[in-house]
């Protein structure tokens, strides 16, 4: 340390904001290349989980609808005394719309490429379905 005491005043004030910048080029550096492995991130998870996650919610909703109205159905059946007729009428609109939720969950498997745990899940999660 003894050739900085015997550097003027003016080039130890020079000195010190060269060796900041010098100390701030390997963070700028180190902080674009995680700012942009960031992006790449979330443009995947834009691109893939963002629809996928869309797709599942819109089908729960319209599962958890229909089940809502079986529910209902079986509500007003004891309340109004609808005729078997009727109950079977209305039971089977359920049925049929249950039917096509189905189907586009189906149609969900083909258009997503979906990995090996999310097929898993979805083999478990159509059974159930089904078995509804």
């Amino acid at each position: 340390m003894n050739w900085l005491s015997n550097l003027s005043i003016r080039f130890k004030f020079l000195l010190l904001p060269a060796i900041a910048i010098l100390l701030l080029i390997p963070l700028s550096l180190t902080f674009l290349t995680e700012q942009k492995s960031e992006y790449a991130l979330l443009v995947q998870i834009e691109r893939e989980h963002i629809p996928k996650m869309q797709t599942l919610s819109r089908l729960f909703s319209d599962f958890s609808t229909n089940h809502v109205r079986f529910i209902s159905l079986l509500a007003s059946a004891l309340k109004e005394n609808l005729s078997e007729e009727e109950f079977y009428a209305i039971g089977r609109e359920h049925i049929s719309i249950l039917n096509s939720i189905i189907n586009d969950f189906e149609k969900m498997k083909a258009s997503l490429d979906l990995l090996q745990h999310q097929t898993l899940l979805y083999s478990n999660l159509k059974s159930e379905l089904e078995a509804y």
